[in-house]
């Protein structure tokens, strides 16, 4: 072999190397030719996460399987060109799922907790012959078509509940105008003893409209009349007035309480995310009493609902949202596919879901309004529903049942 040769094969086996390392560099980046663009592009990916387990996830025409983990269902699919993906996830037994995501370069895409529900959900009976129903965190109050309240197999004073206290163990009563209050206090026997509330301190023309524990001190209730709010005291029975006027809707969740007196108003005056949730319920769309509106459990998100339009829902964040990819005041709005029937709602455990009670259908709805959107029947005939951390209840045909969504 001459030396003309040999330097030739030896440039040739230089050029293959920077060649083939510059192609070896490239692809451990994650370039990948195209072959359906024609283009030379940078891969990403899409991270689920989904109950229950053992489900069939398909990207395209590409099957996966997601198996159970054992704290959760979760699957990586990388390796995927840039472009809109179809996406289904289902199981035998439950409805399917569908959602479009568009798959950056370089990036994964970690898609919110997805949910699917049983086509058939497994109905349990709790109570039959009721007409209203009122469960806490611990325990359920019932009433009868005899109009009577029932909780541990015990007939209790009293025409509705109004509220239960944050740990579950109080349940504020009334009679049926309101203007009787009392407490009903559980023990660790399951005992039950209804005290009756004085409140000395109101004038004769005030009558109450409503009342609620105080969401941090149990020991205290927040009561409205039709001229007052009052702060009171259940130790002391001491009434304090928090402010004046006619006060409308006077609702709380798990660290504050709101209401609407001209315009809307919290207490107390800290509590995560209250300055974002005062600015957003000061808007013009919001800033009136025909507002119904839920924080999320996860306090990064409120739903609102303008009565005067009951057909959408507003989805607003109050922190950025690396999920749904959102600013801190930006907005989901969402149209609901049925008639102008007000909905009954209520956030998922997971905050990426709401229930939907409309047109005697119970629902299940992510709150992506990316399309299409899935809409899952949980229950059918059903007067209405009740959520607490630990169970569903429908009541239907005069009956309550427990939904079991596993």
């Amino acid at each position: 072999m001459t030396i003309r040769t040999r330097r030739t094969i030896f440039y040739l086996l230089v050029c293959i190397f920077f060649v083939a390392s510059t192609l070896l560099i490239f692809y451990s980046n994650g370039w990948r030719f195209d072959f359906e663009t024609k283009r030379i592009d940078k891969l990403g990916g899409l991270y689920f996460e989904a109950t229950p387990g053992d489900l069939t996830l398909k990207v395209e025409k590409t099957s996966y399987q997601m198996k159970s983990g054992f704290l959760k269902n979760t699957l990586l699919i990388d390796k995927l060109f840039p472009k809109t993906y179809a996406v289904e996830i289902s199981r035998m037994g439950y409805q399917s799922w569908y959602k479009r995501f568009i798959v950056h370069p370089s990036l994964v895409k970690a898609v919110y907790p997805i949910v699917l529900v049983p086509t058939q959900p497994t109905l349990q009976l709790f109570a039959q012959k009721v007409i209203d129903i009122w469960p806490g965190s611990k325990y359920t109050i019932f009433k009868d078509q005899q109009k009577q309240l029932h909780l541990n197999n015990q007939i209790i004073s009293g025409d509705h509940v109004l509220d239960w206290s944050p740990n579950g163990t109080s349940a504020l009563l009334a009679n049926k105008t309101n203007q009787t209050l009392s407490l009903l206090d559980i023990n660790f026997l399951n005992a039950t003893t209804t005290t009756p509330i004085a409140l000395s301190g109101l004038r004769a023309d005030e009558k109450i409209s409503t009342a609620i524990f105080d969401p941090t001190d149990s020991t205290y209730l927040l009561i409205a009349t039709n001229r007052n709010l009052y702060h009171f005291n259940l130790e002391q029975s001491l009434l304090t007035r928090m402010d004046q006027g006619v006060i409308q809707k006077l609702t709380r969740n798990d660290q504050a309480v709101f209401w609407f007196n001209q315009k809307w108003q919290s207490f107390p005056n800290e509590f995560h995310n209250r300055d974002v949730i005062m600015q957003i319920l000061e808007q013009s769309d919001f800033a009136h009493a025909q507002v119904m509106f839920q924080v999320s459990p996860d306090q990064k998100k409120i739903a609102l609902l303008n009565l005067d339009n009951p057909t959408r829902i507003h989805i607003l964040f109050l922190e950025e949202d690396a999920i749904f990819q959102k600013k801190t005041g930006e907005l989901y709005t969402f149209t609901l596919p049925f008639s102008t029937e007000t909905p009954q709602y209520t956030w998922h455990s997971n905050s990426s879901y709401l229930f939907l009670q409309t047109h005697n259908q119970l629902q299940l709805t992510e709150i992506d309004n990316a399309l299409p959107q899935n809409f899952q029947t949980i229950a059918t005939n059903t007067q209405d529903y009740q959520l607490t951390q630990e169970n569903l209840y429908i009541l239907r045909s005069g009956d309550v049942y427990t939904v079991d969504l596993k």
